[in-house]
């Protein structure tokens, strides 16, 4: 038999490869920013301790992808040695696997954030009944792609042993895609019903929403591969499919980030000889907004010697906190020149 050979990427091969090495880096650099976001203010918690185990597993489900485009994945089969077709099976195996196990934590950290902010016990009791259903399906899913050929190898080299009906596999993919579909579309909207309840500018609520809500668009992915007869396809829509699931899963802690760094660029300079005005956030204070645990760190300030303004209640985008930090400043200067 020909060795295994790296094929010369084209088409849809080199669009895989491509898609999946810039997804691969936007992760992991998400990632990093939760972790180190999060840890540094001491708030690292279950659903970020379920990102990264999913992230860790969505990183070797790429890389599988990687390895599979080089010797054949998304290549026409007539320009591949047979080598090759059966290493891309033993690929294929090991891409299924690692992704459902990848999709699971992700879907599970999703979940488990929209369970620490909700404020109504049904929410928190259907996000948790998604999640148990999500675990159903992988831990099936796992048993059909593990149990289908005796021995395993069977499913990469058929001439050393023998698998399941292939109808019987198909019909178990059209059930697990319909339970994907459903868990796709439940935790993408349940997220709407539940920012609903929490006291935020609306805009702020539209944004949120339609961050956590990337996985709406999902189905289309699961009707797209069920249909679909390449499976370059199917593998490609996989990437995109947990590489959203992390960013929109991510993004709202990221808030923080980009919500200090505007503050801090739009703020009025502060006097070395003035009194110090500190800038805080819920987040970092680890408190309670309205009896529920905020994720989206609205900033409020405080000074040790003025008292600052409420202004607006709803108020918790980027110029609300640029306003108190001004009404703040001019304060201990008005206190500055009665003094005098």
């Amino acid at each position: 038999m020909e060795p295994i050979r790296v094929v010369q990427l084209e088409g849809l091969s080199a669009q895989l490869l491509g898609v999946t090495i810039s997804f691969t880096i936007l992760c992991t650099l998400v990632l990093v920013l939760r972790m180190w976001l999060r840890y540094k203010d001491a708030q690292l918690g279950l659903e970020d301790w379920l990102m990264l185990v999913g992230a860790t597993f969505n990183q070797l489900h790429n890389g599988v992808v990687v390895w599979g485009t080089l010797i054949g994945i998304g290549t026409p089969d007539d320009k591949l040695a047979l080598a090759n077709m059966l290493e891309g099976a033993k690929v294929i195996m090991y891409w299924q696997l690692s992704y459902v196990v990848g999709s699971l934590f992700i879907k599970s950290s999703i979940c488990a954030t929209l369970i620490r902010i909700s404020a109504k016990r049904r929410y928190k009791w259907l996000l948790v009944g998604m999640i148990a259903l999500t675990t159903v399906t992988t831990i099936a899913a796992m048993t059909v792609v593990l149990v289908r050929c005796k021995p395993i190898a069977a499913n990469w080299d058929p001439t050393v042993g023998v698998c399941l009906n292939l109808d019987l596999v198909v019909v178990f993919t059209y059930i697990v895609s319909a339970m994907n579909i459903f868990t796709d579309w439940s935790v993408a909207i349940i997220p709407m019903f539940i920012l609903w309840d929490l006291q935020m500018q609306p805009r702020m609520k539209l944004v949120t929403s339609g961050v956590l809500g990337i996985g709406v668009f999902m189905p289309a992915r699961t009707f797209l591969t069920v249909a679909s007869d390449n499976i370059a396809h199917i593998v490609l829509w996989t990437v995109v499919e947990c590489a959203m699931g992390i960013i929109a899963g991510c993004l709202p802690m990221l808030r923080k980030l980009i919500h200090g760094y505007l503050a801090e660029s739009f703020s009025a300079p502060v006097r070395l000889d003035q009194p110090e005005t500190e800038l805080v956030t819920i987040g970092r204070l680890g408190k309670k907004h309205n009896g529920v645990s905020t994720l989206f760190d609205a900033s409020v300030t405080r000074s040790r010697t003025a008292t600052v303004g409420h202004g607006d209640e709803d108020g918790i985008g980027d110029s609300d906190s640029t306003r108190r930090i001004i009404k703040a400043t001019r304060s201990m200067e008005q206190m500055r020149s009665d003094s005098r």
